[in-house]
């Protein structure tokens, strides 16, 4: 099977407030300790927003879901039941071998906490998943589940488990980009609180965790994994955290092994602290992709990247954003969408062979570098820091260790870079490309890519 940790991201979406179930009476906890709230101290930073406060629930009210064991049965009316039943105010316990075989729709929760202490499997059926999940137009996604509403603490105790079945998607074209787990808030004020849940044996479809229209979210002590058990079988598009349209985040001290993005910072994110990550085999901590799509505006600012390892990826801190769309072209989706990115740092960042520690592509998408030149993109990048950067490259591009191009000067304004020392396995001299843009204030010494190839 494919090993993919999709249940553990979708569990993530679900996190927020954590730090609140510290401040809660232990005299009124529930009756049954599985729902007793994990203490989670977020730091060492934070958005500087405030997050709601998550009043205890009612100890009386507790529904328990109690999983088959086999997956002949499918246990999904049974949560979506429980959910109901105890909603507003009340607990819910997911507990043994639980079986989904069916979508559901969990976007009208209030006021509840959900314990999973079990294992969650979703069934292998690609063919229904494929006409029946829930459709999203960014990128022709689709989604498993969908959390959302106010006030909502999810939590694993470092048991819980979600398998999404991913072999059978992996070895299928139909589901393209497929998520466990969608978290959905429709307003602001939605607080959502995730926390040690894992998948073992890890088993995600595509993407982790994608917070759509979310705000006050605070995830925690997440373990995702996606990887393929048929050796001629790629596992892709497995990013680990995703945000779309959503404000006020905070991602920590969660593990992340995949093949794609491990955080991924798509159209009109703002407010986003990701801080003690570990991740292997991805590619990078990514702003965007942004404007892919024609006339559309994409905004992505305030992201404080802290602490991160990253080790045997394809990139470390990485900007993709697309350029203009080439005259004559009547694609929607090949780039031409406007937008910024602003106020974006990353902090201690820790590179264990990855081929490229900072990737800043404003080309994304298009291969042909005279086109984009040509056409820079409308997706303007400022204020953007690197610091305190370590660690070795792969032998990949030795002696080179990062690449950042923009595709025009007026579209890549005030970089940055303080105390970076990347070396290569070589141990030549650093080689650092950067071009198209003011590299006044960058600590490392930049070449143009026709002095050196």
């Amino acid at each position: 099977m494919t090993s993919f940790n999709l249940a553990s991201l979708a569990l993530a979406i679900l996190a927020l407030a954590l730090g609140i179930a510290a401040r809660d009476n232990p005299a009124q906890e529930p009756r049954d300790p599985a729902l007793n709230r994990p203490v989670i101290n977020v730091g060492p930073y934070t958005t500087g927003k405030p997050f709601p406060a998550s009043p205890p629930r009612d100890r009386n009210r507790v529904c328990r879901v109690t999983g088959s064991g086999s997956m002949d049965r499918d246990d999904s009316q049974a949560i979506l039941e429980a959910m109901h039943q105890c909603n507003d105010g009340g607990g819910v316990i997911l507990e043994g071998k639980i079986t989904v075989a069916k979508a559901l729709d969990l976007t009208f929760l209030r006021r509840i906490d959900v314990a999973i202490t079990g294992t969650i499997k979703f069934t292998d059926d690609v063919a229904y998943w494929a006409a029946n999940s829930f459709k999203y137009p960014f990128q022709d996604s689709c989604s498993f589940w969908k959390w959302g509403g106010e006030d909502v603490n999810i939590f694993g105790h470092g048991v819980g488990e979600m398998d999404g079945s991913g072999q059978g998607c992996a070895c299928s074209t139909r589901l393209a980009y497929v998520e466990l787990s969608v978290l959905c808030g429709p307003t602001s004020g939605t607080r959502h609180h995730s926390d040690r849940l894992k998948t073992n044996p890890p088993n995600s479809v595509k993407w982790f965790n994608l917070y759509h229209n979310s705000t006050d979210v605070i995830v925690s002590d997440l373990h995702l994994h996606a990887s393929s058990s048929i050796p001629d079988v790629e596992v892709k598009n497995t990013d680990g955290f995703d945000t779309l349209r959503s404000s006020n985040i905070i991602v920590q001290n969660s593990v992340v092994q995949n093949t794609d993005d491990c955080v991924s910072f798509k159209p009109n994110t703002s407010a986003v602290v990701i801080q003690n990550l570990a991740c292997t085999g991805s590619h990078g901590i990514s702003v965007g992709s942004l404007g892919q799509y024609h006339r559309q505006v994409d905004v992505v600012e305030d992201l404080y990247v802290y602490n991160t390892s990253m080790a045997d990826a394809s990139d470390g801190a990485r900007l993709k954003v697309w350029p203009d769309r080439v005259p004559g072209s009547d694609a929607v989706d090949a780039g031409g969408g406007r937008g910024r990115v602003r106020n974006v740092t990353y902090h201690e960042f820790r590179s264990r062979g990855c081929d490229s520690a900072i990737t800043v592509d404003q080309c994304y998408g298009q291969k042909n570098q005279t086109l984009c030149r040509a056409h820079p993109s409308r997706v303007t990048m400022e204020d953007v820091l690197f610091r305190d950067f370590t660690g070795t490259t792969s032998k990949r591009y030795d002696p080179r260790v990062g690449q950042l191009v923009c595709s025009a000067p007026e579209v890549c304004l005030d970089f940055r870079s303080q105390n970076i020392n990347v070396r290569n396995p070589s141990g030549r001299e650093p080689l650092w490309i950067c071009e198209g843009f003011d590299t006044s204030r960058m600590s490392i010494k930049c070449h143009q890519r026709h002095q050196v190839y």
